[in-house]
């Protein structure tokens, strides 16, 4: 009945009224990654999704790491939950232990959730982690059985960091929790923001668990990227170059990798480590390193010359940086 009336006095002459609150949208920039995008990446990797509680026990602390700050709670639920967590691996383990229990073997979880280091809103973060245990297929007739081992989680850490269009880099570090010599802390612009190892022995055999492979990340590192930009793609043909440098074994490869991009050179655009080797023909505490140069140019073909001047470039800097000798 009212919109006959509206109709017959005429729409036109009906007073106007503005909204008495104006429709603000917020504008979210490319570069923002979201945490529902950062957790889709792990699922499409085969990850699933754990939400545990927020309070570990003092036990479970002290094996994640023993150094952290406890913040335990007055009046507890139990003795298990005595301890607001400081990193996610203790409910994730929780989570792997319950399912081997059951006869699941292959896990592959991941969490985002909050880990406190104090009381105050700073020393609360937002982190994510990931644990995989078992092989790397389910069992079927055409594949054999293969253990998951370190290089699965790197390369599945990788993969979210890629997300993000930052340079991380890993580093060969130590941690309470995890196996000495497949650990490695998690830097961007040289600030350290995870983790990524093997369960330690110790802690494997406390929790009666199989081999466990893990990661934790600062979640704010992952949020922030850079908008990606086009690049066209160079018709000329790569022009590549083999090296084989004798060094101090306890140089680690990426230390040359990241020295020879400091060069900026003009027509390099890959360097791949392919071989590391030790023993006979090479002098005791050092080993040999071979890495694959890649050259290119987006407007000529490369001349020998132009590609060998750059080689040689690569080279000096190798044996002043680090003594390095040409096999």
């Amino acid at each position: 009945m009212i919109e006959e009336l509206a109709r017959l006095y005429g729409y036109d002459k009906l007073p106007v009224q503005k909204l008495s609150l104006d429709a603000n949208i917020n504008v979210i920039s490319e570069s923002v990654i979201d945490k529902y995008d950062i957790a889709q990446g792990l699922v499409n990797r085969g990850y699933q999704e754990a939400i545990t509680y927020s309070f570990i026990s003092e036990q479970y602390q002290d094996l994640i790491d023993p150094s952290a700050k406890k913040i335990t709670l007055s009046n507890p639920i139990s003795a298990d939950m005595s301890t607001m967590r400081s990193s996610l691996w203790a409910g994730l383990l929780q989570t792997v232990e319950s399912n081997q229990r059951r006869g699941h073997t292959n896990a592959r979880f991941f969490e985002i959730g909050l880990c406190f280091d104090g009381i105050k809103a700073e020393e609360q973060s937002q982190k994510i982690a990931g644990v995989i245990t078992g092989n790397r297929f389910n069992d079927q007739w055409s594949n054999e059985t293969q253990a998951l081992d370190f290089y699965d989680i790197k390369s599945d850490v990788e993969s979210l960091l890629s997300l993000t269009t930052n340079t991380f880099t890993f580093k060969a570090a130590e941690h309470p929790a995890l196996q000495k010599g497949q650990t490695a802390q998690i830097l961007l612009n040289d600030n350290a923001v995870g983790w990524v190892g093997t369960l330690a022995p110790h802690a494997q055999k406390q929790l009666s668990l199989s081999k466990c492979y893990l990661f934790e990340l600062d979640l704010a590192s992952m949020q922030q990227g850079s908008v990606a930009k086009y690049q066209a793609f160079s018709a000329y043909q790569k022009a590549a170059r083999d090296i084989a440098l004798v060094i101090d074994e306890n140089i680690p490869a990426n230390d040359l990798i990241n020295s020879i991009h400091s060069l900026n050179q003009t027509y390099l655009v890959d360097v791949n480590l392919f071989d590391v080797y030790a023993g006979e023909n090479i002098e005791s505490g050092k080993k040999s390193i071979a890495l694959n140069l890649s050259y290119q140019s987006v407007d000529q073909t490369l001349s020998d010359d132009q590609v060998n001047a750059q080689v040689s470039e690569v080279l000096a800097l190798m044996q002043t940086k680090f003594s390095a000798t040409q096999r």
